[in-house]
Order: structure tokens, then sequence, then C-alpha cells
């Protein structure tokens, strides 16, 4: 009987365990758990479907049918809504502490000086239905159109004046809408089974490169994201609803990897992950391309060169009205499943993810439900911290004797390549932040003569692998043995 008691209290325990880790934000393969997210609503008459972050971590929520831009500050909880903006698209911060957006209702570039309320428009034309922004390396401010070929450039002068670019496209087949500039000023163009690429050769040229697929892949680019190497990620919201990367080493190649649910519309990027946002149903879902083959077709490419048009043109000016709230938070959770190199996480049928952006180790979206309009926030990143204490007296159980070492080197490893080496600080430690689920990690400390690892004995912390996001620490504690040290004997 006793026996069969042990067995019992095993058992029991072994379930406990198993209940307390079924809620981690990314479980095993196949396997479905819940994700947990934070939401606030936005205004309940309008149709927020954009989200941009700045350098300093505010984020700036477009919305078309209340005429409003919202500036979200994560550290202090502060929403501040500027309004009678009129159909406002795509409100983005440049460099300088401007934030640039279109009023769609106009054909008008808008800026907003976020501090004082001031606004400046200039005219972009008449019926041409502008549809949003994008701000190059030089402060410059990209616009394309809905459904036609002209693509704008306009580089702000002193207070209300700047100059005006357009270049046509019509010859190359572009038809507008969805284009992106990437880390290297590269503004990328997308289109029905096309994608564009964008090349100042000075100021009065540019290169387009156009590259399409050389066999039967077709596609909607949508969603264009840079890949940090040159290269292009786009959402494919055809029938084909994938995500496609547009390699442009080796000849070029389009890889393409089939979604499991849901329409994708817009990326974002964490460290290798590919986050989309989807509808029909509302999904988000992550995509690890390194775990994966893709579906290839390589590419056809053929070259032009535009001359753009330019005038200088003045702006009118206005002064927006605004106010401010401390959004209240509600915590929900969502089913999210895993296979092989993707999560999925299922909103239902009546959401609407659009607009989402990583900062600051957090997810991002706005929801167009059909019962209400949110933002919608969710941790995504892990944090690891070594920390460095010499032991005075060489035992574990004395925790009062030890001191925070700074100038000590620590190594972390990613699967075993090593990803970065700190120095600890005045407090003994080193942080690596943003650090991608899913992925193994190591951290290994310095070696010098004359110290000895108590724990980790073999000066190694072995993290196991993330299947959650959260701060995790490794304390490093060390003995200097010439602080222990017995003379000879010595025997006349």
């Amino acid at each position: 009987m006793k026996s069969l008691s042990n067995r019992f209290v095993i058992l029991l325990v072994i379930i406990l365990l198993l209940f307390a880790f079924s809620n981690t934000h990314f479980p095993v393969s196949g396997d479905i758990t819940t994700q947990t997210f934070w939401e606030t609503d936005l205004n309940p008459d309008g149709y927020a479907y954009e989200i941009n972050s700045g350098l300093d971590g505010t984020l700036w929520i477009s919305d078309y049918s209340a005429g409003e831009i919202r500036a979200y500050q994560p550290s202090s909880n502060l929403m501040t809504i500027y309004v009678d903006l009129g159909l406002v698209s795509d409100a983005r911060p440049d460099g300088e502490g401007n934030v640039w957006f279109i009023d769609q209702g106009t054909d008008r570039l808008g800026k907003l000086n976020p501090f004082t309320g001031e606004l400046l428009y200039w005219q972009l034309g008449t019926n041409i239905s502008p549809f949003g922004t994008t701000i190059d390396p030089q402060n410059r401010i990209w616009v394309s159109l809905t459904n036609n070929s002209n693509l704008y450039l306009f580089t702000p002068g002193e207070e209300d004046e700047g100059v005006l670019c357009t270049l046509d496209l019509i010859e190359s087949g572009f038809n507008g809408s969805y284009y992106v500039v990437d880390e290297s000023g590269t503004v990328w163009l997308g289109g029905n089974t096309q994608v564009y690429r964008l090349i100042e050769v000075s100021e009065s040229q540019y290169q387009l490169v156009k590259y399409t697929p050389s066999g039967s892949m077709a596609f909607s680019a949508e969603g264009l994201l840079g890949d940090g190497d040159g290269g292009l990620w786009f959402a494919d919201s055809s029938t084909n609803k994938a995500i496609v990367h547009l390699d442009v080493t080796s000849g070029g190649s389009f890889n393409q990897y089939a979604i499991p649910s849901g329409i994708p519309y817009m990326l974002t990027r964490q460290n290798d992950l590919i986050w989309f946002s989807g509808q029909e149903p509302g999904v988000l879902g992550s995509l690890d391309p390194f775990s994966l083959t893709p579906n290839v077709n390589f590419v056809n490419t053929s070259e032009s060169t535009l001359e753009p048009a330019c005038d200088a043109i003045t702006a009118s000016t206005g002064i927006a009205t605004q106010t401010s709230e401390t959004p209240i938070w509600v915590e929900s959770s969502f089913p999210i499943e895993t296979t092989i190199g993707w999560s999925v996480i299922d909103f239902g049928e009546d959401s609407h993810p659009w607009g989402i952006v990583i900062t600051e180790g957090s997810l991002w979206m706005v929801d167009q439900d059909k019962d209400h309009k949110v933002l919608m926030r969710s941790d995504v990143e892990a944090t690891i911290t070594a920390c460095k204490f010499s032991d005075a007296d060489g035992e574990l159980e004395t925790v009062e004797d030890r001191e925070a070492i700074a100038g000590w080197q620590m190594k972390l490893f990613q699967n075993d390549v090593l990803m970065g080496t700190q120095t600890t600080a005045i407090d003994g430690c080193a942080t690596w932040s943003n650090l991608a689920l899913g992925a193994t990690y190591t951290i290994e400390e310095e070696q010098r003569e004359g110290w000895a690892a108590l724990e980790p004995a073999n000066g190694v912390c072995d993290m196991g692998i993330f299947t959650q996001v959260g701060q995790f620490t490794c304390d490093f504690i060390n003995w200097k043995e010439e602080s222990n040290i017995f003379l000879p004997l010595v025997i006349k």
C-alpha cells in the first residue's frame, strides 16, 4: 500500500507540473495553447488600420474614418489624440520630431508638430488618391498612389517650402499602392506578380529594376519589408496566401512560404522571425524561414531609367486640436497553434488585424473588430542577464560574503553560435535583450588564472530552449584561489 501511495503522489506531481507549464507562449510543434495580450479601445466610430513606431518608442496610429492621429507612449501609458485631420492615412514620424501623413480626402501631404499641434499641408494634386508615406534616410517623404503609376518624392525646405518630384512608372506596369524604403534607402514597390526596386543614381536620374517570376508563380505583393541584405519580404494576399522572400543574390529567386491560416497583409520582423497580420479569419502569425523549405521560383529582371519632374510648392497652415487620456488595458488570451516553422494566433472570425510593429520587445497590433476597435500588445522577446560574483570563503552556503565583479567578459551563444560578447557593468551584470524564442541559449564566462568556478562548476550556464518570453538570469559564482594559500611546512 505504501508503494502504491508513493506512485500516486508522484503521478499527481507530474500532472500538476504539466498543467503549470501548459500556458507557455510558444509550445512544442503541433501543440495548441494560449498567448496573453493586453488591449485598449480606440475610437469606436473610427477605422484605425496603420501603426508605426518612432525612435523613442512612441506608437503612431492613423484613424481614417475618425480623422485623427493617436500617439501612445508605453513608458508613461499616455495616449495623445490629434483630431480634425481629414481622412488620415499612414502617419509616420521622421528623425526630426515631425509626423508625416496623408489626407486622402483632399489629396494633401501633411506634417504635424506633435508638441505644438501646428500643421503644414502640401497639395499633391487633384483626384490622385494618395495611398501612404514612407521616409528615407535623408528625411525625404515618398508617397504612392492608389491605382496610379505615379510615385511622388517630397523634399522639405525651409518653413513651409518644399520640392515635389514626380516619377511616372507607367511603362513598367506599376499601378500604385504598396512600397517601402529599406535600410539602405532603396525604394521597393509591390504589384501584381512583379516587384520593383528604385535606386537613386543622381538627383535627376533613377534606375528602376523590375523582378518577375520566371515560371507560373503569381502573387499580389503587400506589406513590403526589407530583409536587411538587399532583398525583400512581402505578404502575398492572392489565392496563394503566402509570405514571400525575394532573394536578390545568386541570380535571384522568389521563395514562397504558404501560411497555415488567414490572408496576410502586413509584416514586421523580430530577429529571424517574420510576423504577419492576417484576416478571414483574424490571425497573427510568425514564420521561421530557416526551419522550412520554400517553394522556389527563379527571377527575370529588366531595367529602365526614370527622370523625375520637380516643382517647388508652398504649404498651407493649420492647427490640430489635441486631447490626452490614460488607456485602460484589459488582459485576454487567444489560442496559438504551432507547427514546424509557424506559430499562428487565432482571434476569431470577427477580428480584423491590420497594422503590426515590434518595438522594445513587444508586438503591437491594430484590430478593426466589427464590434470595437482596439490597440493590442503582447510580449514577444526574452531577456538574459548574466551576473558575476566573487565569493570570499568559497562556500556556496554563505551568501553575505559575495561582491559583484565588473569588467568580466560573458559570451552568449544561440544554437551554439556566438551571438555576442559583453563585459559586466558595475553591478556585475550583462544583459542581452530581444532574443528570439524557439532557440537554445548558453552563456560562457571568461576564464582567469587564480579563479575557481563554484557555480556553475564548469563556468557554462545552459539556459535550454526558450519557449516563452520573460527575463532569465544566470549567476556565476567564483572564488579567488590565492585568498586561500597554504605555506609549505619546512623541517630542519
